[in-house]
């Protein structure tokens, strides 16, 4: 079964977080959790395994924020922090699982620079030679940046499934006020093979969101809500409960993103199971 298939069959049962996994397991917060890709790989094997094991059946690469802009003042090198959570992730996986690309903003104030269109491509284009199953831009809050990063994902992906992502706020729109329904107009437009939310204020407004895009698009809509912060500690009894809410109201991937565990992606997928026979 292909990516897109298992998308189109789904609910489709999404890893949890990575980042916030790692800080929990003593990355420090000021720094990118993606350099632990390089510095402490087999700390990221384990959570990328934990999440296989715990029933996902897609788990992202640790590139959140890979770009040269945030690691290039640790010393690390952008493409090989790429190259090296592409080899992490297509391990821990095993065969059990997809490999998404985790792509988001190539600049610490969100803006792209004179070379944002550029970097968009030039990560696309290693998550591709890396032989990833798909290609998912998470946590955008800019429609204009959004669609910078479709365009250069689009330019060099030639048939890797795009998913796209942006982060809303409680009045269900993004920090430059775009709405769900913009979104998913931009993305039918610009052809990405799904939509979606990811990170939020919690699950409440991730239902919300995904109210909406089912209203207003056909494209299969991508969930992953926020659990809070790590050593929070997370309900995962009711977040899957919401979880499944959030499938009823149209969700075609359901996960979990900061705060989330394997843990919270087991409680979710025993719950859907139980949703299937009942």
């Amino acid at each position: 079964m292909t990516f897109r298939e298992a998308l189109a069959d789904g609910p489709l049962l999404l890893d949890g977080a990575t980042g916030t996994e790692l800080i929990a397991n003593g990355c420090p917060s000021d720094r990118p959790p993606a350099i632990w890709s390089i510095e402490r790989p087999d700390d990221v094997r384990r959570v990328v395994t934990a999440s296989v094991d715990a029933g996902a059946r897609v788990v992202m690469t640790n590139t959140f924020c890979a770009a040269p802009a945030f690691v290039d003042p640790w010393g690390v090198d952008s493409s090989e922090v790429i190259s090296r959570s592409i080899d992490i992730a297509r391990d821990a996986a095993g065969g059990r699982a997809f490999v998404a690309a985790s792509l988001s903003v190539v600049s610490p104030d969100g803006s792209p620079g004179n070379d944002g269109d550029a970097e968009y491509r030039r990560q696309s284009e290693l998550f591709c030679s890396g032989g990833v199953d798909a290609i998912v831009i998470e946590t955008m809050t800019s429609i204009d940046e959004l669609r910078r990063a479709v365009l250069g994902a689009s330019a060099v992906r030639e048939g890797t499934p795009l998913v796209a992502c942006m982060s809303f706020g409680p009045d269900l729109r993004t920090i430059d006020g775009t709405l769900p329904e913009e979104m998913a107009w931009v993305l039918e437009d610009l052809g990405a093979d799904a939509g979606g939310v990811n990170c939020c204020d919690g699950p409440e407004t991730v239902l919300r969101v995904v109210e909406a895009l089912a209203r207003a698009t056909d494209l299969p809509i991508w969930a992953k809500p926020n659990a809070g912060l790590p050593g929070a500690g997370v309900d995962d009894d009711a977040f899957a409960a919401f979880a499944v809410r959030i499938v009823g109201a149209g969700a075609d991937a359901i996960g979990g993103c900061c705060g989330t565990t394997p843990q919270t992606i087991r409680a979710i997928g025993k719950l859907l199971g139980s949703q299937r026979k009942a």
